[in-house]
């Protein structure tokens, strides 16, 4: 069995070579480690890996939701970073259903932000603001200062980068 708090420690700290290299030599055969391993494996950029094992997990039988949530959560990084745009709403999508239906408010929130930056990718500054409000809400419920900051980050991102519009037009229609 993986020890949780070291294991927790090593990605809580970024150290995710470290957390991969624990949970290959567990081998473990639990979904919800594969799921881990999973959004490990996308952090170190073996993202074909990353989505052979999501892939696979969810294909588990009674998998619980907020496994099948991390799982599309990590499909949607994927696509989002291979230009798959609409396929990664889509992920991030199913992801906060899960998360939501599995009372995972972290879960939920990270998808959240994910969402709202993957749309103003696709589809604009515009259309991201209109869910600004509900990932705002998400954020504030969640406390996390690190959610916070990823918040500020990708409306200061979606402002200058994703629109063609100058940014004070884009706040005060």
């Amino acid at each position: 069995m993986i020890g949780s708090q070291g294991f927790a420690g090593l990605i809580g700290e970024g150290r995710y070579r470290e957390a991969l290299a624990v949970l290959e030599r567990e081998a473990s055969r639990e979904p919800a480690i594969a799921a881990i391993q999973a959004d490990l494996l996308l952090q170190v950029g073996r993202a074909s890996e990353s989505v052979a094992i999501a892939r696979r997990t969810l294909r588990t039988t009674r998998l619980p939701d907020v496994v099948a949530g991390h799982c599309h959560m990590v499909l949607g990084s994927c696509f989002r970073n291979s230009g798959a745009l609409s396929a990664a709403c889509e992920h991030f999508q199913k992801s906060i259903v899960l998360a939501d239906r599995a009372n995972n408010r972290e879960q939920a929130c990270w998808s959240h932000l994910r969402l709202m930056a993957t749309i103003a990718e696709a589809y604009g500054g515009d259309s991201a603001f209109a869910i600004v409000p509900a990932v705002r809400r998400r954020v504030a419920q969640l406390g996390s200062p690190h959610a916070t900051c990823a918040l500020h980050a990708f409306v200061a991102e979606i402002e200058t980068g994703s629109s063609a519009e100058p940014v004070g037009n884009l706040r005060f229609r």
